[in-house]
């Protein structure tokens, strides 16, 4: 079984911010580092892999597919968005080579917009499959089958 890399990034950027001085006559403004950063024009984001708990078993189908359930347990509406975003990053472990495509199952019981992104070497033609409900929206940067349930 591979294993996967599942990392959740909250919405914004992550960047340091410098005062420039603008004119001859201007004095130079220091930069004062504040913690926690705020300011309403950067925000940072939050990168953390997960551990998750779970189970294996060769029951689920008839072919060597894995199949990955990730549950959302809680979700907030993001600022200006009417439903949460969750940013989902899956990739190969010491790049191994997945031979037949993950069916992935997403699932949250408040609707959700999935943003998901794959790094996993795979043979060429070979589409990942994305479960969701009909209430969540799923935007992904790799060609992929998508099916409702």
């Amino acid at each position: 079984m591979h294993t996967l890399y599942i990392l959740l990034f909250a919405l914004g950027i992550y960047s340091s911010v410098g005062l420039i001085q603008v004119g001859q006559t201007s004095p130079a403004l220091p930069c004062q580092i504040e913690l926690p950063f705020t300011n309403p024009h950067i925000s940072v984001f939050y990168k953390q892999p997960i551990v998750g708990i779970g189970c294996v078993t060769n029951l689920t189908t008839k072919t060597n597919q894995e199949v990955h359930v990730i549950n959302l347990k809680k979700s907030v509406a993001v600022y200006r968005n009417e439903v949460a975003e969750v940013h989902l990053f899956v990739k190969s472990r010491n790049d191994e080579v997945l031979w037949e495509p993950l069916i992935i199952v997403l699932n949250s019981i408040n609707p959700v917009k999935w943003r998901v992104r794959t790094e996993i070497l795979a043979p060429a033609r070979k589409k990942h499959i994305f479960v969701v409900r009909f209430y969540i929206r799923l935007n992904y940067q790799v060609p992929v089958s998508r099916k409702t349930k």
